[in-house]
């Protein structure tokens, strides 16, 4: 199975599947063209899950990319409690009309279940940084499109 098929579609407006890391690395590949920008999406993947949200800014210590995660605080509440919340959440999100607010709705969301992380991008130029900038936001919101569909 070559890297394409991985994204074979049921019909052509349907999203891919994401069935495992395989198919998630050839996502993350597809969209970035960027190797170790792939395998930073993925540790974000696997530590924050698809429930995550992610900031972008500039920085990184030399290095082309890094990354501080803000994973959830335990909750004193019931886990059914937490699961009801969550639930209400990821349905107002499916019913939200703006990006403002699906923007606002994840952020409860990441705050409750998950969490943030914070990419630092070390890059030359303003042009450049918002290039990277926009690159990882626009992946990681088709990613979480793809997720909540196949849920």
């Amino acid at each position: 199975m070559g890297l394409f098929d991985l994204f074979r579609r049921k019909s052509p407006g349907d999203p891919p599947e994401i069935r495992n890391e395989k198919d998630l690395k050839g996502f993350f590949l597809n969209a970035t063209h960027d190797e170790r920008l792939t395998e930073l999406l993925l540790q974000v993947a696997d530590k924050l899950g698809r429930d995550g949200v992610i900031e972008v800014e500039r920085g990184g210590n030399g290095k082309p990319y890094a990354t501080e995660f803000r994973i959830r605080p335990d909750d004193s509440r019931r886990v059914t409690e937490i699961q009801a919340e969550s639930q209400r959440l990821r349905q107002l999100l499916a019913e939200a009309q703006s990006d403002t607010e699906r923007d606002r709705l994840d952020r409860e969301l990441a705050a409750l279940v998950s969490g943030f992380c914070t990419v630092r991008i070390n890059v030359m130029t303003s042009a450049e940084f918002d290039e990277q900038h926009r690159l990882i936001l626009e992946t990681w919101k088709q990613l979480k499109i793809i997720m909540r569909a196949q849920a």
